[in-house]
């Protein structure tokens, strides 16, 4: 159920990775804001992960986690409602919270529930579900959404395969 999970935020991080300078253009965003925009999606996740163990030790794993990768769907609900690109460029910090949690705590994660054998297989099929299999499936169900022109049908998508994931 974890990894179904998983593929499910996976396939929210596809979309995003490949049509937010798509969205911010629908958006008739400058230059300069998809710019900024696209490397703002980064900037929280080194001061979080600075604090995953102080964050790990207050509420534990899976409620860091879930805090962590709940930020997604408030991300594509934004995105839906979102209209001006100066609003759109902060909300897009999100990404970072999430990634926070999906690159340090989810991997913790992994690493105390399986034996030490399993490990390393555990990690790899983590990220494969994360980066591989989820992604793709996004990315295929994106083609066929975007043949109505807008992106927001993708965050619609996004909404509800992200909260699937969360539960």
């Amino acid at each position: 159920l974890f990894l179904l999970g998983i593929i499910c935020v996976g396939i929210t991080l596809g979309v995003a990775d490949q049509y937010l300078v798509v969205y911010l253009d629908e958006l008739n965003a400058s230059a300069w804001i998809v710019g900024v925009t696209v490397a703002v999606t980064a900037f929280p996740e080194i001061p979080i992960m600075s604090y995953v163990g102080t964050f790990i030790r207050k509420w534990g794993l899976r409620i860091t986690y879930i805090v962590g990768i709940s930020a997604l769907p408030v991300r594509w609900l934004c995105n839906i409602l979102v209209t001006e690109p100066n609003i759109a460029l902060p909300v897009q910090a999100l990404h970072g919270v999430a990634m926070s949690a999906l690159l340090a705590v989810g991997v913790i994660y992994i690493d105390n529930i399986l034996p030490k054998t399993l490990r390393a297989s555990g990690q790899a099929i983590y990220s494969t579900s994360l980066y591989g299999l989820g992604p793709s499936i996004g990315l295929f169900l994106a083609g066929l959404i975007m043949s109505s022109g807008s992106t927001k049908p993708l965050w619609v998508l996004c909404l509800i395969v992200g909260v699937i994931g969360c539960v």
